[in-house]
This record gives structure tokens, C-alpha cells and sequence, in this order.
């Protein structure tokens, strides 16, 4: 039973990481369309409550590498079975 608490738990925590890895790639993703939508990068970040140097940090990857530049560089932590969380 504590097995499977266990497995289902970090199941649920790498789950929960994915999607929020997703719903961040696609707010990039909509600031940036937005900005040249707008013509304008000060409105667009400043819509999306976005600090300026963060979306230039964003713009300069999406120039870089496109879509691609957006996603998370770091792998998601996962834990092993003998790690608590």
C-alpha cells in the first residue's frame, strides 16, 4: 500500500510538473506573438504582468533556436525510491 502511494504520488508530481512545463511554453509563446501582433514589446509584456528582461531573455531564445528556444533547458527532477519529497 505505502508502495503505491508512493509511485502514484510522484506520478502525480511528474504530471503536474509536465503540464505546468506546457502551460508555461505556451504563455511564451503568446507574449511573443503578441508583441508583434502589437508592434509593440512594452505593451505585450506589460499585459502579461512579464518583467522586461525576462521577455527579452524569451525573444532572444525564440530568435535562437524558435519554438524550440522556449521549452525548459533543465531536465525535471524526478525522484527515486528511496528519495522523500
Amino acid at each position: 500500500m505505502n508502495n503505491w502511494i508512493h509511485e502514484n504520488c510522484s506520478r502525480n508530481e511528474k504530471n503536474t510538473k509536465q503540464i505546468s512545463e506546457y502551460l508555461n511554453y505556451h504563455k511564451k509563446l503568446k507574449v511573443l506573438h503578441c508583441a508583434k501582433q502589437f508592434k509593440n514589446n512594452k505593451e505585450a509584456y506589460a499585459l502579461f504582468g512579464i518583467k522586461k528582461s525576462t521577455f527579452y531573455k524569451w525573444k532572444k531564445e525564440y530568435k535562437k533556436e524558435g519554438e524550440q528556444g522556449l521549452l525548459r533547458k533543465k531536465p525535471i527532477h524526478e525522484l527515486n525510491d528511496n528519495q522523500i519529497s
